[in-house]
């Protein structure tokens, strides 16, 4: 039993060194998702003040926050919190354990 669960830990590891490579973006996908609907949501936005917490929670841009932003044409991969990032990924998941 210990061989099997050994085995599908390292089956799992290997898994999780070989999912970034995957990404189109320096950022995981589920990040940009999150970035692409709240773009999408943008467009109905007006720029004005707004207490949203959503992108202090996410760490992804409210939609209020980007329709600020491509106002400004400032680009919204740069205020993706960087724990959603390739090098943080590859960071996290880099202990190598013996088993």
């Amino acid at each position: 039993m210990l061989e099997e669960i050994r085995i599908k830990v390292m089956t799992r590891l290997a898994r999780l060194n070989e999912f970034p490579n995957s990404w189109i973006t320096n950022f995981s996908p589920m990040a940009m998702k999150v970035l692409e609907e709240n773009i999408d949501k943008s467009m109905a936005c007006n720029i004005a003040f707004k207490d949203c917490i959503s992108w202090m929670l996410k760490g992804i841009p409210c939609a209020h926050a980007l329709a600020a932003m491509l106002h400004k044409q400032y680009d919204p991969h740069d205020f993706i919190h960087p724990c959603y990032s390739k090098e943080r990924y590859f960071m996290t998941y880099s202990i190598s354990y013996n088993l």
